[in-house]
């Protein structure tokens, strides 16, 4: 146990060594050439990292400077607000889809399930299935939906979101 040392009582004294070691008599020498001969050694090795340091410098320039570029190109156009009565149809197809179709993880418009206007989005449906022509390639449904949204604002005055409007995060074909 080490006994408490009060501020009046006297430092105890270091041992005093008479002999330094061998590897402190030898520190003053290992440091005088760490400094003579690592700058020859570091020198070489310096001009053969130095082209590839500059071109790493250059290129993050060039970079930085493409970003900025591509930022300045960018169109400052604010975005569209929300159209208010596709938010009301998603909230409802929200409410509504996963109860009618529980295997369905996309919304539909629910105005497809009132009977008064299911008859005529089926029959418009149809016809731009038809007009359009090309059921089975990457794409085509895009068509078939803005057709259908077509037809059905012109004949029948039904305003009609398609999949990929009530959709916006889903990528459809």
């Amino acid at each position: 146990m080490a006994h408490p040392r009060y501020h009046n009582s006297p430092r105890p004294r270091r041992p005093v060594r008479l002999h330094l070691t061998r590897t402190e008599k030898a520190l003053p020498y290992v440091k005088l050439v760490a400094v003579v001969l690592l700058p020859p050694i570091l020198v070489p090795i310096l001009i053969l990292l130095l082209p590839y340091i500059l071109w790493d410098a250059h290129r993050e320039r060039k970079a930085e400077r493409a970003r900025k570029a591509l930022e300045a190109l960018k169109p400052k156009t604010p975005p569209r607000p929300p159209d208010p009565e596709l938010e009301r149809r998603r909230e409802i197809a929200r409410r509504t889809n996963t109860q009618k179709h529980p295997k369905l993880s996309w919304l539909y418009d629910p105005i497809s399930d009132d009977p008064t206007y299911a008859w005529a989005i089926k029959e418009a449906g149809l016809r731009a299935a038809d007009e359009v022509g090309r059921p089975y390639e990457m794409g085509s449904c895009h068509l078939v939906w803005r057709r259908k949204k077509e037809i059905l604002k012109e004949e029948f005055d039904i305003d009609w979101y398609s999949p990929r409007e009530m959709n916006p995060r889903v990528i459809f074909d």
